[in-house]
């Protein structure tokens, strides 16, 4: 369904086994039609269209199965704690190359089951302790290209199992400790991608 500039995706809502859904750069806005495929639909790519309020996201909360979820390159400036609120089976979220100026504090609390969350290229500067705490399972957390100047003391006390860590290109003066996780941050960061910090 990609580059069709469709602007609905009512015409899947007839298709009851659907599990996988590729629309990128159309002309969606908002993110409608899902509700007939919703008890199957695992994988949702939705990445470069014309998604950019909240409201727009609304369709979200009747899709339970959602393993993967992609709304990179839309123009989301931000995101209640609520759109994701049924989404306990993701595992990969995309958020990258949006407009996201902050995160509200609960906005990730119920995606428990969540490895790859990409927030890169987005308008952040602030992230609140307690944002990333119910993540138990996150496995790689990409910052890159924000605002982020500080990182929080104990801000992924909790994230036992994140591994990579990007926060480059951020002014950011990072005080991740952790031996387990590959961090790549600027001004801090003093090896080459790939590497730990110790």
């Amino acid at each position: 369904c990609g580059h069709n500039r469709l602007q609905s995706l009512d015409g899947v809502q007839h298709l009851p086994h659907l599990t996988t859904l590729h629309a990128p750069n159309n002309s969606l806005a908002p993110l409608t039609g899902l509700s007939g495929c919703a008890a199957t639909l695992s994988t949702l790519e939705v990445h470069a269209n014309a998604l950019a309020a909240d409201g727009e996201l609304d369709a979200l909360a009747a899709l339970p199965a959602l393993r993967s979820l992609r709304l990179s390159s839309n123009s989301l400036t931000s995101f209640t704690s609520v759109i994701f609120a049924s989404q306990t089976q993701l595992e990969t979220l995309w958020l990258d190359n949006n407009v996201l100026g902050s995160l509200p504090d609960t906005g990730f609390d119920n995606l428990v089951r969540l490895k790859s969350l990409r927030l890169d290229n987005n308008r952040l500067s602030v992230l609140r302790k307690g944002v990333f705490d119910k993540l138990v399972d996150l496995e790689e957390l990409y910052l890159t290209l924000n605002g982020i100047h500080t990182v929080p003391e104990g801000l992924f006390a909790n994230n036992v199992n994140l591994r990579v860590l990007e926060m480059k290109a951020n002014p950011t003066v990072c005080g991740v400790s952790n031996g387990n996780i590959r961090c790549t941050c600027a001004p801090g960061y003093a090896g080459e991608e790939g590497e730990s910090v110790p």
